[in-house]
């Protein structure tokens, strides 16, 4: 599985740590640190700033199972692996690829358009009721005279 991730400090800070940064990550998707591998480093090209670390996460056997791989994913874009802040600032997941995963990848990237989709339909719909209810209980009748 390959991770790009962008850090907020510079790269001159994250080369001392790398070994950190592979002990982080792999406690943070309950991995050893044998199958973290930090393979690149190098300055973002919009922010000299920020660093660009590329990871591959390597199964111990032939591929991660499913139910593996969509944990890690999981883990890593949702920021829920914890970053030493003081030593690698805040991190983003620029992306996370997973070859002849993609249909669970796919799944889980539809499954949460339709939650979206839903939540959105869901705050219209009580809108539209509250205008629709403060309309009616505005309105008056009067009988035809």
């Amino acid at each position: 599985m390959k991770v790009r991730l962008v850090l907020g400090v510079a790269p001159l800070l994250v080369f001392p740590v790398i070994t950190e940064l592979e002990i982080e990550v792999a406690s943070g998707t309950y991995l050893k640190q044998s199958q973290v591998r930090i393979i690149g480093v190098s300055a973002d090209d919009k922010n000299r700033w920020r660093t660009i670390v590329d990871i591959d996460l390597v199964p111990l056997g032939e591929k991660f199972d499913n139910t593996t791989a969509l944990l890690l994913y999981e883990r890593l874009w949702h920021h829920k692996v914890p970053l030493n802040r003081s030593l690698f600032g805040g991190y983003a997941t620029l992306y996370i690829a997973y070859p002849g995963s993609s249909f669970i990848f796919l799944i889980t990237f539809y499954f949460i358009i339709i939650i979206c989709y839903c939540m959105r339909l869901m705050q219209l719909v009580s809108r539209y009721s509250i205008i629709t209810a403060t309309w009616i209980s505005n309105w008056e009748w009067s009988p035809a005279q």
